[in-house]
Formats: structure tokens, sequence, C-alpha cells
């Protein structure tokens, strides 16, 4: 436990990544790709694929706990999801770019796992006992945030801008400005 106060919401900013992953491939990239003709079935066979690797996240765990600090661990992983959400969007929502994008999708999930288990961490030894359950509230809201900006924001950036790609660079950007809140800690 620390000495130094450490205000809950810095928990929602580390977060809030995690969230804009997948809500930028559930909607935006959801959207884009039934739009382009792809099926329901295999779009929705994408975003299952991006779940997969939280539900198995408890098998490389130890890995974050055992190596690097979880600050490291955080930055690698952000940058890892950030060039995955930017690679996302910019490979082409069709039916022959379902390959590629499953690759990046699997990939990028499993790197921001390592994220999200950082920020548990920090949010472990870092919150004073008696802010622990405030800061379980910030953490969720920027997981249940992140995810509303990574598909409702990255839906209109990619129906706005002159190309759909800029959309997952943008949000891969702003998810990289999130560590600053590392800078707190």
């Amino acid at each position: 436990m620390t000495n130094r106060h450490v205000h809950p919401w810095v928990f929602m900013v580390l977060i809030i990544p995690f969230g804009v992953i997948g809500g930028f491939l559930s909607v935006c990239v959801g959207f884009m790709l039934t739009k382009a003709g792809v099926p329901v079935d295999k779009t929705a066979a994408l975003i299952a694929l991006g779940i997969l690797p939280h539900t198995w996240k408890f098998a490389w765990a130890p890995i974050a706990d055992t190596t690097l600090s979880r600050k490291v661990w955080w930055w690698l992983a952000a940058s890892l999801s950030a060039i995955g959400i930017a690679l996302t969007g910019a490979i082409p929502p069709t039916g022959a770019g379902l390959a590629a994008l499953s690759v990046v999708v699997v990939t990028s999930n499993v790197a921001v796992t390592f994220l999200g288990m950082s920020v548990e961490s920090l949010m472990a030894y870092d919150t004073r006992e008696n802010e622990k359950g405030r800061a379980g509230g910030w953490f969720q809201a920027g997981n249940l945030g992140g995810y509303g900006v990574g598909g409702g924001a990255g839906l209109w950036l990619a129906q706005h801008l002159p190309s759909p790609w800029m959309a997952g660079v943008i949000l891969g950007v702003a998810c990289l400005l999130c560590g600053l809140a590392l800078f707190l800690l």
C-alpha cells in the first residue's frame, strides 16, 4: 500500500484503452464489415475472436506477475494495442481482409489483457484500503466509457474523416495518451 494519495480516477484513465479496443471492434468494425457486405456470421466470428483472449488471460497472468514492472507492462501492452487498433482500422473491411483482421484482433486483444492486468495490480497496490471501492468504480467507468468511445467515437470518425483508417490511428494515439496518468502513481 502506498503512503502517497492516488485519486481513484487515475485507474479510470489507465483502463480506457481496454474498453476502446472492444468497442472499436464490435461497434465500428462490425458495422463497417456488415456495411461492406460481409455476412453477419463472419463478422460475429471476428468479434468473438476478439473476446477469446480475455477468457484465457489467467493462463498468461503469471508472466505479468513475475517479470516486468506493472508500468512497463502497461506501456508495452498499450503500444501493441494502439498499433492493433490502428491496423484494425487500416485493413479494408471486406471478406478478403478477414484473415488479416483475425490475426490483428487476436494479437492486440492478447496484448490488452496485459494492460488490464497491470492496471488491476496497480490499483490493488497503489490505492488506500478505504478507497478501493471507489477505485473499482472508477475502473469500471473507464472500461465502459472506453467501450463507448471506441465504438461510438470510432464509428463517427470512420464515417466523417476522409479515410476510415484515420479513426483507428486517432483512437490508438488517444489510448497511448492515457499513459500520462501513470506519472501520477
